[in-house]
């Protein structure tokens, strides 16, 4: 599969905002693996929570792409992350 990472707030004061992004992100996910995936092969999301913290943010970006081997991410909505 192809790895994405998923990096957004699901916790702290911009989890309000972020949480609907997230959940989007998924659907889109889900219906592109419904359709056959990118290139015929499937998405897998990793989410990780950013916390509402530019110092989480980073090290969640850093973990995905060293760790998880996302070959990109998706999120980081407020400016600070």
């Amino acid at each position: 599969p192809i790895v994405v990472g998923v990096l957004h707030s699901l916790t702290g004061p911009l989890s309000l905002h972020e949480r609907p992004i997230v959940h989007a992100t998924h659907l889109a996910i889900e219906e592109i693996n419904e359709s056959g995936g990118v290139l015929g092969r499937p998405v897998r999301a990793v989410t990780a929570d950013g916390a509402s913290d530019e110092d989480v943010f980073a090290d969640r970006a850093r973990w995905l792409i060293q760790e998880k081997k996302a070959s990109a991410l998706f999120g980081c909505w407020a400016s600070a992350a």
